[in-house]
């Protein structure tokens, strides 16, 4: 199988943080019902979109744009936990840690929402490939 250079696909809208974990009896944090549910339906979304992959091993950058279900749909950021987890568990790449550069929009309302991704491996330092290399 060939290595993968991007990985495009429309997946659905993650959920928010903010209902991604739970306490269980022992008081341990778990994913919740609906993460486990959006994990599997990402995976499903890619199986049919993109076939089979070789997760990215090494460093990649992550563009997403997130359309919401509605107007006004609530925070961009709460969104990315979901989406990136989805992706490793996925296999997309090994973990989410290896995302050097991300870029997020907010595109136009969809109805049911959508997330629109591409992952790009990256060959270089961060912002290489994507002209985002900022100084500090």
């Amino acid at each position: 199988m060939e290595a993968v250079v991007t990985l495009t696909a429309r997946l659905p809208l993650p959920p928010t943080v903010n209902y991604g974990l739970r306490r269980g009896i022992s008081a341990r944090l778990s994913a919740s019902r609906a993460k486990r549910r959006y994990s599997l339906a990402v995976l499903a979304a890619l199986r049919e979109q993109v076939g089979t992959w070789e997760p990215f091993t090494g460093p990649v950058s992550l563009t997403v744009s997130l359309h919401m279900a509605r107007r006004g749909g609530g925070d961009l950021s709460n969104r990315l936990k979901a989406l990136e987890d989805a992706l490793t568990t996925a296999r997309v790449w090994l973990d989410d840690a290896q995302v050097d550069a991300l870029h997020v929009t907010r595109g136009e309302v969809v109805r049911g929402g959508a997330a629109g991704i591409i992952v790009a491996a990256l060959g270089g330092a961060a912002g290489d490939e994507t002209g985002v290399g900022v100084p500090l």
